[in-house]
């Protein structure tokens, strides 16, 4: 049976016989798919590639010293890989799941460099593996900052709080959630060279994700996870205004790798990954 994002981050069936007895017996989440992005993801035998394609529409003019709302909408498609050698079961085969997660941010400037963002996320996807229809709901909070410093140096920090929650129903019902924190750093240098008549920058950055599985909001449906930290370090590269892509402006891409509890992860998407 095809198990997706991320049942990869479930107990094995050993560390779950020790965890499960005040909970009910899971046998896949999609809630993970919530909290992590796009990358091609592996843990013991399972292979899954999973794309982030976002949506942007700001709903009210972006400032500085005044709040303003976001509205993104985030289509997520994964994929199995049923290959059987080294190379192949990297490639994705089957269409599994298709998700749409509409998002709505507020972003309220405490100072020039440093901005509260709470968020609400509500959505839906498909399982055709499962034939099973799944429901997401999440709300989150990050205090965002960025600083400038020397000659071409910019250091962007993040720290959010997110509780997620999905329901799925047909042949495979269940119900599961997650919460997590999450650190990020971002450390960018600009360049004097120009790409396509754009300058250049590029940056390293390095995320902690920390998953809480005793706190649920008192319900006893929660996951026995045996994941508790997800380590993520990688790269970005950007220019200074932005392509314009199918209506969508894109100024920085990110490639990264991803560890922790058995999993491993090469990760990829635009702007960054926090």
């Amino acid at each position: 049976m095809f198990v997706l994002i991320l049942s990869m981050l479930l107990t094995t069936q050993e560390s779950w016989a020790q965890s499960s007895k005040n909970r009910r017996d899971i046998d896949t989440s999609y809630v993970y798919s919530v909290v992590l992005g796009s990358g091609i993801y592996s843990s013991r035998n399972d292979k899954i590639v999973v794309v982030n394609l976002p949506f942007e529409v700001l709903l009210t003019e972006p400032s500085e010293t005044e709040p303003y709302w976001r509205y993104e909408t985030v289509a997520q498609v994964g994929y199995q890989s049923i290959g059987t050698d080294d190379v192949s079961q990297w490639i994705p085969r089957s269409l599994a799941t298709l998700s749409v997660f509409p998002t709505l941010e507020y972003i309220y400037p405490l100072t020039p460099d440093t901005r509260l963002r709470p968020l609400v996320q509500v959505g839906g996807g498909y399982d055709s593996d499962e034939n099973n229809w799944i429901r997401y709901r999440s709300a989150g909070i990050e205090l965002e900052s960025d600083w400038e410093f020397g000659e071409g140096w910019q250091i962007a920090a993040s720290q959010e709080f997110v509780y997620a929650h999905e329901r799925s129903t047909g042949e495979s019902p269940n119900t599961s959630s997650v919460t997590m924190f999450q650190a990020g750093f971002d450390f960018r240098r600009g360049f004097e060279v120009d790409v396509f008549g754009k300058r250049l920058h590029a940056s390293v950055y390095t995320i902690w994700q920390h998953f809480f599985d005793d706190i649920g909001l008192g319900r006893e449906y929660i996951n026995g996870i045996n994941v508790k930290d997800l380590y993520q370090i990688g790269i970005t590269l950007g220019v200074g205004r932005p392509f314009d892509v199918f209506g969508y402006e894109i100024d920085r891409v990110y490639l990264g790798v991803t560890r922790g509890d058995g999993v491993k992860a090469v990760n990829f998407g635009v702007d960054l990954p926090f």
